[in-house]
């Protein structure tokens, strides 16, 4: 049985997703290994120059995380049974994170309004939601959660990201709201800057919840069809700690000691070269 456009795009969607990934996890690899090296080194000059590719390995790394959320997005819009055709052409043209505060809202809506598919409405608004007299306030409070953590945690990213893709890696520029000239901003220029492996590592973590919570609304719609619970949904079985997870993720992302993080791994690559040392001689 030949496959459907849309099954045809679902398998290059996740394509893209999964090669992203790989990346993301190849450059991670590379940024330990310069990590472990540095450590390593008695060379107050090769110490230097190795945390100069650090830094640019880094930055290579933040744009990847983005893009790949980006890709892991489209990648969900395309799951069997998800989204309508017109649904996924108009969050495919909102930008930045607007695919996912779309992909929420609509996957939503589609879940606790009890509302039919209207197609000259195919992606209806967050008012929408927040009016509805079919959503219960405990589901509209965990509608707001979710859209407001989206908001707050993948827009800023974005805007690194965007400021890593123009070639603003070290000094990043901003356009003045009043005037419209674009001037150099010192701050969004110390938060590119400041972006290290373990933080990336863990927005990384923030991504994934988040999109199995959005999975888990858009596919999923019905009770009766789930394994461990057949009085209810894989959404609403799996929130809390879904969710908690996420928040978890961070607080370690406020509290991380990249410091100790590169100290911890250099000390396990030393005591790893000493003990080869030893069983060598004997």
């Amino acid at each position: 049985m030949s496959l459907t456009v849309k099954q045809e795009d679902f398998i290059r969607r996740k394509e893209n997703a999964v090669v992203v990934e790989r990346t993301i996890e190849l450059t991670e690899k590379e940024i330990k290994e310069l990590i472990k090296k540095q450590g390593l080194s008695s060379s107050v000059s090769e110490k230097e120059n190795i945390e100069r590719t650090i830094e640019l390995k880094t930055s290579v790394l933040s744009g990847l995380i983005i893009i790949w959320s980006e890709s892991l997005i489209k990648w969900l819009l395309y799951e069997h049974g998800a989204f309508e055709t017109a649904q996924i052409n108009n969050l495919l043209s909102r930008v930045n994170s607007g695919q996912w505060t779309g992909a929420i809202t609509t996957a939503f809506w589609k879940a606790f309004s009890n509302q039919p598919y209207d197609p000259n409405n195919p992606t209806p608004k967050k008012r929408a939601v927040d009016s509805s007299s079919h959503i219960s306030i405990k589901d509209k409070e965990r509608f707001n959660q979710l859209y407001e953590l989206i908001e707050s945690k993948l827009d800023p990213s974005i805007i690194i990201r965007n400021k890593i893709q123009h070639g603003e890696w070290i000094h990043s520029y901003k356009k003045n709201e009043q005037t419209h000239i674009t001037q150099y901003d010192n701050s969004i220029s110390s938060i590119v800057q400041n972006e290290n492996i373990l933080t990336l590592r863990l927005r990384r973590k923030q991504f994934k919840e988040i999109y199995q919570i959005i999975y888990d609304l858009a596919v999923f719609k019905n009770s009766g069809n789930f394994k461990l619970n057949n009085n209810t949904t894989p959404f609403l079985f799996y929130f809390n700690q879904r969710y908690k997870q996420i928040l978890a993720n961070q607080k370690e992302i406020e509290g991380a000691n990249y410091t100790l993080y590169k100290r911890n791994l250099i000390d396990s690559t030393k005591r790893g070269v000493n003990w080869r040392r030893k069983n060598e001689l004997q």
